[in-house]
Parts: C-alpha cells; structure tokens; sequence
C-alpha cells in the first residue's frame, strides 16, 4: 500500500479518560485482554459515598457477539456468590452506552510476576520464605471456597478455576493474598466444553456458567501452559484436583527460586508437564524442609488420585508445617516487605489517582447525576494534557466569605475610629502643623495678635474636654524663648500627630489597596474548547481553579468547529469564580 493510501485506513482515536461510564467514573485503564478490558474506576452514591473498582467491559468489537455477552453475565452471575477475604469480590453487573460490564473490588496490590520481577532492581534474591507459605495458604482457602460453593438451592457449584497461575494471585500492600481471575472456569453449571488452546487468555474475572461459549470444544485447553495439570494439558476434563497442582507449582517456584516446566518452547514445555517426573522441592533448595516438600509433592502428584482431594486439605498441611517449624506468618510484615519493594510506584500511583480523582470531580459538578448512563469524556488530546493544567485545590467558598466579612468589619471600625477624631478637633487643626521649624527660633518677638494662641492646642492628641478653656494659656511659654529639648519634643510632637493623621487616613483605604489576595477561576465549556486568559493559552476545558489576581479579566473559549466565545469578567479578592460557555 502507497503513503497516499494510508491515510484512508481510519484507526479509532484513543480513548480520552478520565470519563462518565453510567454511574461509574472511569479513571484509567490497567489491562486489555482478548475479550474484555478492566478500567480503574471510581463509585459515587448519596451522602458523598465514593469507592475505587474495577469495570471489567468486553471489547466494543465482541459486544455484538450474544455469546460472549451470555458468558459474562453468566460469570457475573456465579462471582456474585462468592464472599470470601481471599477471593476478589463482585459488586455489580450492567449495561452502559449499550456495552456490558462487570464492577469488580479494586485490589490495591501486585500480582506475584510483578513481585518477582521487582525483587531484581532491590537486590533481593529470594522470595521470603514466610511469605511464600503465606501466599499457599491463602490461595488455598480462597480456592476451598470457590469449590465448595453451592447454589441457592444447596446444590454444589463444583467450580473450577483452571488458571491459578502468578498473574491471577494478588497480595495488596496491607499484606492480604487474593485469587483473581475466574474468568475462564468452570462450573457444574457450564456446559463441558473448554476453551482455546493455552497461553494468556486475557484479563476476565467471573465465573463460566450456563448457555454456549465461544470457540469451545472438547480437546482443548484453556490456562497458562507452564501452570497447567497433566489432565488439562491433555485436554481432559477437570475437576478442583487440578487447581490444586496449579497451586502447587506456585508453590515450589517461590520456595525453591526455580521454575517447574520451562521449555526452550511450548511444546518441549507441554513434555515437561507429560513426562511426570519432577523434582523432589527439598532437594532443589536447602530451606525447604523434608515436611514442607512433602506437602508441595503431594500437591504436585501426577496422578490425580494421588494428590491433594481438597485445597482445605493442602491448606490444612500448609499449617500444621508453618506452626510446627515455627515460622512466623504476618500480614503486617508481609504489607511493609510490598511496600518496601513498591515505594516509587506507590508514589506515581497516588499521584496519579490524585489527578484523575480532581477531573472526576469535575465531571460530577458539570453533570451530578449518577443514574445517568450516558457518558462524558473531557475532550482534549491526551488526558496528561487536561491533568497539567489542574494547580492546587481551590479553597473552601466558605473561607473567602469569612475573609471578606472579616475585612468589611475591620474597614468600619476604622471609619467610626476617623469620625470620632475627626469631631473633636476643632476647624484649624490641618494647619496647625504647617508652621516650619525656623519659625520657632523667632520666638523672641511677640506675636502680632494674641486670638491664633488656642491654635497650638489642636495639636495636642489627648482629647481635652470643651469645658476646659484654661489649656488655651498653655501655648505662650512655647512661644517664649524655649530650650532646645523643649524644640525638640515639640517638633516631635508635631511629627507624631502627623504620623498619625496620615496612618488613620491610610488605613481607611487599605482594604482595597493592599488586599491582593489571588482569587481562583474555573471554565468549563459545552462542547469542549481550548482556553486563554488576558491573551494566555490555559489549555483545554475543563480548567479548574486558575490562579489569577484580583481584577477585570477577559476569557476566550475557542472551538474549532463552533467558533470563539469571548467573556470578560472581575475576580475580587479570595474569590472562587465559575464561567460556564455554551456554544450555539
């Protein structure tokens, strides 16, 4: 194909987050599988109720396809039973922009090939031992669980998971193990048919349960091929034993540090797994003690008659091993050691979900309606772009109003403090400071009329009461032959009632002089547009909380396909202002 004609190949635009997804926020999107995508998503409800899960949403291209929209309410349908600590939990099951979804429990942690893989840049060169016993242990019971499910009706379930593998066992950053992933399994419900032939199956979570799956048939496998059984590798049907070896190759790769069935390629993999011969655990590591590598061979049997008949049993000799050796199991630990080995990530994380939280936010003042199904995105190039131009939150309203009430008061008692001063002193008081020092020194001739004498008297600060006329004489012994420190105190007097008039004047205009306290702008826009402020690009709608200084200013919202929309307008002081633009 020529240059010329790749243009005329369309390939959809990337998708714009975070946005509206029916009641759902979706943040951002972690993971896109063969038949469905998971999103980071936040839940808001009344009374200011929020909660982070996981939106599982098969692929746009598969939502036409009844059967796998059969599967995933079916999955949905089976996971809802499930309620168990190491378990990932299901909240809800619907239908949005005409796209069914799952909303998961949102599991703050690492899968156990990311914790492996981040042991390499700390130096750390094997998994604990107390943690791999943890990690058995709670995988176990979650599994027991799973398989011992029943109905409503208190017919057994017999729920197979058929891909225990390290991407589907999660341990959150507080220490606790959860099994994730149902997607592919198996119930009595389901019909007996499998799935494709091995590999990573994709990003699902749920159960399998009644109606026709997609590309199944008897003979083939579903499951990643290095933690698979010998009966599913065969294709043969399943039952909880399987799960059970699954489990116990996790097992010994954590204890041991090696991995189990790792051929040059799948096929001399599939052989290892055939062959039946695997080592003894203790024998490959020194730590793993005769007992405990007994509990992990057992698990790992070839023959499934011979393995473990229930994961509460393996979970049970998992226990009795740790208590008898005495190795210490702590989630708290566990939590600090994830920590430890996630530090940078943890940081990014927080900030980034800080970010895509301020955007929702956002979205929900421009449209508070939960119930809506329809969806919103902020339509910008890239979401980094809209979160750059997010500062700091704006302060509370509250706290402006308060400011300003507490500004206006300040202002009146000076004003009352003015007139007061103002009333009692008599008309010439201006003018009484105006005479210049050099006056003063010309003491000894009289003065030419003896009526201005009361004028010195203005300028004394205490006030004197009207009833007392008296003070009027005090005046001509300053004017007589005075010392100098007489001079001094007197001109010091002057300079001080001055002082004053002029600070008292000042501060009856000082609240709107000196308050420049930044006030806050917030523009959204209906469509979107790109914003600039007094001629300064701001980026693209929504823009949240602009920092800018009291005063006039002038907004332009441009539109490419709806034109500019101009607004002036005023920030006071501490002011948080919200300008909506509606295009025709």
């Amino acid at each position: 194909m020529s240059e010329a004609a790749q243009p005329e190949t369309p390939t959809a635009p990337p998708e714009v987050l975070p946005r509206r997804f029916g009641r759902y926020t979706l943040l951002r999107r972690l993971a896109s599988g063969g038949m469905a995508e998971l999103y980071l998503a936040l839940h808001r409800s009344l009374a200011n109720f929020e909660r982070l899960v996981v939106i599982k949403r098969i692929l746009p291209e598969l939502g036409r396809d009844q059967s796998f929209i059969t599967m995933l309410l079916q999955e949905a349908r089976i996971a809802a039973t499930f309620s168990h600590p190491n378990i990932v939990t299901t909240f809800d099951v619907g239908q949005a922009e005409g796209e069914y979804f799952i909303a998961m429990e949102h599991i703050h942690g690492e899968d156990l090939r990311s914790i492996v893989r981040a042991m390499r840049p700390k130096n750390v060169k094997e998994f604990p031992l107390e943690h791999a016993l943890a990690i058995g242990v709670g995988a176990a019971a979650g599994l027991a669980y799973a398989h011992e499910q029943k109905d409503l009706h208190g017919v057994p379930l017999a729920v197979v998971h058929r891909d225990i593998s390290p991407q589907n066992i999660l341990v959150t950053f507080t220490g606790d193990v959860k099994v994730v992933d149902f997607g592919i399994a198996k119930a009595r419900l389901s019909h007996d048919a499998e799935g494709t032939v091995g590999g990573d199956t994709g990003f699902t979570s749920g159960v399998v349960a009644t109606g026709p799956l997609p590309d199944t048939g008897a003979g083939k496998v579903k499951g990643k091929l290095p933690y698979m059984s010998p009966e599913q590798a065969r294709g043969e049907a399943l039952d909880a034993r399987s799960d059970i070896f699954s489990l116990g190759i996790i097992l010994f790769e954590l204890c041991t540090g090696r991995r189990l069935f790792r051929g040059a390629n799948d096929a001399e993999t599939l052989q290892m797994i055939l062959d039946g011969k695997y080592p003894d655990p203790s024998s490959v590591s020194k730590r793993v003690s005769p007992a405990l590598g007994a509990v992990i061979s057992k698990a790992l049997a070839f023959d499934r008659d011979d393995r473990y008949s229930t994961a509460r049993e393996l979970q049970s000799d998992l226990v009795r091993v740790v208590h008898a050796e005495h190795i210490a199991l702590s989630s708290v630990a566990f939590g600090d050691w994830m920590q430890m080995l996630f530090a940078e990530r943890l940081s990014s994380q927080q900030e980034a979900l800080a970010q895509g939280k301020q955007l929702a936010d956002v979205l929900a003042a421009d449209d508070p309606d939960p119930g809506d199904t329809s969806s919103r995105s902020i339509p910008s190039g890239s979401s980094e772009r809209a979160a750059a131009s997010i500062p700091a939150p704006a302060p509370h309203p509250g706290h402006s109003r308060l400011t300003a009430a507490l500004l206006a008061v300040i202002a009146l008692l000076l004003l009352v403090v003015v007139a007061v001063v103002v009333r009692r002193a008599p008309a010439p008081a201006p003018v009484a400071p105006a005479p210049s020092p050099p006056a003063v020194t010309a003491a000894p001739q009289p003065p030419p009329d003896p009526a201005p004498a009361p004028a010195p008297s203005a300028v004394v600060p205490e006030a004197q009461p009207p009833a007392a006329p008296p003070v009027a004489a005090e005046p001509p012994p300053a004017v007589e032959a005075p010392s100098s420190a007489n001079a001094r105190a007197h001109r010091s007097h002057d300079r001080s009632h001055r002082t004053t008039t002029a600070t008292t004047t000042t501060a009856t205009t000082a609240p709107a002089a000196v308050d420049h306290t930044p006030g806050r702008l917030t523009v959204g826009a209906t469509p979107w547009c790109t914003v600039t402020v007094d001629g300064v690009g701001r980026g693209q709608t929504p823009v949240v909380g602009l920092s800018l200084p009291p005063g006039s200013h002038r907004i332009a919202c441009i539109n490419p396909e709806r034109g500019t929309q101009e607004r002036s307008v005023t920030l006071a002081p501490g002011q948080d202002l919200r300008v909506r633009i509606t295009f025709p």
